[in-house]
């Protein structure tokens, strides 16, 4: 079965399924890595920089529990390591 995805809305691939799930991982995927909420990662060398400024309130948890100050929400490859992840979660009990 050949069907047809356009990612980004600029460029159009037409293929088997196969084909669509290998874009995901490249395309979509990629982008996904860096929708983070307060926190900003910089690799100079082989030193990973995070900073997070803890003045700001993403409101609860879904359990209620805390409140969330940052997070990467769930692991995130670090730029430029494709073979390194990280998963990072800034929180206070409310």
């Amino acid at each position: 079965m050949i069907e047809s995805i356009q990612i980004a809305g600029i460029v159009t691939y037409t293929g088997t399924p196969k084909v669509f799930s290998d874009l995901y991982k490249h395309y979509i995927k990629k982008e996904e890595r860096f929708s983070m909420k307060n926190c900003d990662m910089k690799l100079t060398g082989n030193i990973l920089t995070i900073t997070v400024d803890v003045s700001k309130n993403f409101g609860k948890s879904s359990s209620g529990k805390s409140e969330i100050i940052a997070s990467t929400e769930g692991n995130v490859l670090v730029p430029d390591k494709e073979d390194i992840k990280i998963g990072l979660n800034v929180y206070k009990k409310v």
